[in-house]
């Protein structure tokens, strides 16, 4: 199932990206802002998660405050704009495509701090 998945996913990002690489050449300063957006949101939602998971929990494990603050981050909009695609403004599809960047990079570039973290 885990390669399956892994399959979806691709499929996912390559079909939602359609179109991304032309608005970036015609307009990167709006791309670069709805990309910006994206991993504020992102980091905020992780961080607000994992705040009141670790309050929830009160000293619990901190991969448990971990998991849930990735889980709140990255929440799928995807799903979103397959309700929406007939009827969402043009750059909701593109901040839906750039909000994929953090969702796949933002766990890989803070595993350093999580292996910290985890290692006390």
């Amino acid at each position: 199932l885990d390669g399956v998945s892994v399959l979806l996913l691709l499929v996912f990002a390559i079909a939602i990206m359609d179109g991304v690489t032309a608005a970036f050449l015609t307009r990167p300063g709006h791309v670069l802002m709805f990309a910006a957006a994206a991993f504020a949101a992102n980091l905020g939602a992780q961080l607000v998660a994992g705040g009141a998971a670790a309050l929830v929990t009160r000293g619990g494990k901190p991969l448990t405050a971990f998991t849930i603050a990735l889980m709140a981050g990255n929440r799928n909009l995807g799903m979103l704009l397959a309700v929406m695609i007939d009827t969402a403004h043009p750059d909701f599809h593109l901040f839906v495509a750039v909000g994929q960047f953090p969702i796949y990079m933002l766990p890989a570039l803070a595993l350093p701090i999580y292996r910290r973290v985890l290692e006390k």
